[in-house]
């Protein structure tokens, strides 16, 4: 597969060490994620990297990578409509329903899918 590679700086040193890296871990990685592991440093305000620094890097993306793949057939896209659709559906009732207890509250519908879209770790609204 061809990778259209618009934005990615494939002359960045960072870049460089980091792609040298992969291929020493044997841990192959697309070019899009490597920019970002470049943002990422940039952003934290490293500019050069040692070689070990660089490995710990990838080897740690990578076992984030790992961790966040999903199996063959795996049904993730019914999992995410089912759980952005039911809280649409009641967003759209005047009654809601918040564990089999009914609330007339109407304007916690809006900012609890905000909640859910954003993927939040603390919700504001009661559950």
């Amino acid at each position: 597969m061809i990778q259209i590679l618009r934005d990615v700086d494939v002359e960045s040193e960072l870049y460089s060490q980091l792609t040298d890296a992969s291929v020493k871990l044997n841990a192959p990685m697309s070019p899009r994620i490597i920019n970002d592991l470049v943002n990422a440093l940039i952003a934290r305000g490293e500019t050069k990297l040692t070689p070990s620094k660089a490995k710990k890097v990838v080897s740690s993306a990578n076992e984030h990578l790992k961790g966040s793949r999903v199996d063959p057939h795996e049904a993730v896209g019914i999992t995410t409509a089912q759980s952005i659709g039911e809280p649409g559906t009641q967003m759209t009732m005047r009654t809601f329903h918040y564990a089999g207890v009914a609330t007339v509250n109407v304007t916690q519908g809006l900012p609890r899918i905000i909640e859910i879209v954003d993927a939040r770790k603390v919700p504001k609204t009661p559950t």
